[in-house]
């Protein structure tokens, strides 16, 4: 962190310099090379600001001294204009701000940062070995793929956090697709009055408007119906072996991340592979 704040501190001695330099006048004229001089060095530390960070999500720079430190480095990792920059906004100048890797920079920061943990054999024996979801097309949410496919990519990737997150929003999606289909949000259907006893009997569990159920909810008043009675215990456990991501416990209880995603999309296609029942 000492290089980052003294990389900070150096961008703000620059801008001191540049100010400078404008009120030195020689015969008229002012040192534009002395000048250009130190834009350039103030776009060079802003890209080694960004490229210290790029491997870490999350930086920490504690201290109440260190606040100013904190917004600067903020701005530059959001590419946002710092102040001093705003005022060349228009101008000749404007361009040399622009801190865009350039193709060899590229090249190189994709040998050191990807190829010395992955590759394109990697991917391709991951994306294999993960699997994908077999089901009824036309009877899928239009937006379920999306959600598979960013699943599987990160798995690939070995993020597996964002694996459990999307394996439960996955769930989910299919859950309150089928809990609609089956009329389940209409309380004056055949289908939501099967199930009123479920919800009187636990009347605390239910306090919401059917359009506005929990996964909780939606699982158990499916499951009441027949012809999902099955699946209750595996979509519950899913449900539950996922809450700890959910709320923010990184501790994913019960399963690895392959078997997570397997059982998902068996789930998914067992779903769907289940005639809506209209009537009870």
């Amino acid at each position: 962190m000492k290089k980052l704040i003294s990389k900070a501190n150096r961008l703000k001695e620059l801008e001191d310099a540049f100010r400078h330099s404008l009120n030195k006048v020689n015969n008229g004229f002012f040192d534009d090379n002395q000048a250009l001089y130190y834009i350039t060095e103030w776009n060079n530390v802003k890209k080694q600001i960004r490229l210290a960070t790029l491997e870490t999500s999350v930086s920490c720079i504690p201290g109440s001294e260190n606040k100013e430190i904190r917004t600067i480095i903020q701005k530059i990792n959001l590419d946002e204009k710092l102040p001093f920059e705003k005022i060349f906004t228009g101008t000749v100048f404007e361009r040399l701000f622009e801190t865009e890797l350039n193709n060899d920079e590229i090249c190189d920061l994709e040998s050191d940062v990807f190829y010395s943990w992955f590759s394109g054999y990697d991917y391709v024996k991951e994306l294999y070995n993960v699997g994908t979801l077999i089901a009824g097309v036309g009877n899928l949410p239009s937006h379920l793929s999306a959600f598979v496919d960013e699943m599987r990519v990160c798995y690939v990737f070995q993020r597996y956090l964002a694996v459990y997150t999307l394996c439960r929003a996955v769930i989910e999606i299919s859950i309150r697709d089928l809990y609609k289909k089956n009329n389940l949000n209409d309380k004056k259907s055949v289908n939501y009055c099967q199930v009123k006893k479920l919800i009187s009997r636990n009347s605390r569990k239910f306090k919401v408007k059917p359009c506005d159920p929990t996964l909780y909810q939606m699982i158990e008043m499916l499951t009441t119906l027949n012809s999902y009675k099955h699946l209750a215990d595996k979509l519950h456990d899913i449900r539950k072996n996922t809450n700890h991501i959910v709320h923010g416990d990184i501790d994913a209880q019960g399963y690895k991340p392959m078997e997570i995603i397997k059982k998902t999309l068996q789930l998914v296609h067992d779903l769907y592979e289940i005639k809506e029942e209209r009537q009870a």
